[in-house]
C-alpha cells in the first residue's frame, strides 16, 4: 500500500511537470516565427535565389515539426494530469480506509 503523502507529492510533481511542458511546448517555435515575421521570404527586396527558397522550405519544415512536438507535449501534459488525478484519488481512498478501519 502506498503512503498518501507520497502519492500527493507525486501528484503535485506531475501537475508541475504538466504546466512546464505545456508552457514550453508551445514556445518551441518562437524563434522560427520571429525569423519568418522579420524576414519574410521569398522576397525580391531582401533576397532571392535557390538558397533563399531552400531556407524558406527548411523553415517551414522545421516549424511543422516543432508544431507536432508541441502537440505531443500537450498530450503528454494531459497524461501527467490524468495520472496526478489518479494518485490523488488513491491517496483519498487510502486515507478513507485508514479512518474507517
Amino acid at each position: 500500500m502506498s503512503d498518501p503523502s507520497t502519492l500527493r507529492e507525486q501528484a503535485r510533481e506531475l501537475r508541475s511537470a504538466a504546466r512546464a511542458v505545456r508552457e514550453q511546448g508551445w514556445a518551441l517555435d518562437d524563434d522560427l516565427r520571429t525569423l519568418r515575421t522579420r524576414y519574410p521570404l521569398p522576397s525580391a527586396t531582401l533576397w532571392q535565389g535557390p538558397h533563399a527558397k531552400r531556407y524558406v522550405d527548411e523553415l517551414a519544415r522545421a516549424q511543422a515539426t516543432l508544431t507536432q512536438i508541441a502537440r505531443d507535449a500537450e498530450a503528454y501534459a494531459d497524461d501527467c494530469e490524468d495520472e496526478a488525478r489518479r494518485r490523488a484519488r488513491r491517496a483519498d481512498e487510502i486515507e478513507a480506509q485508514q479512518r474507517t478501519g
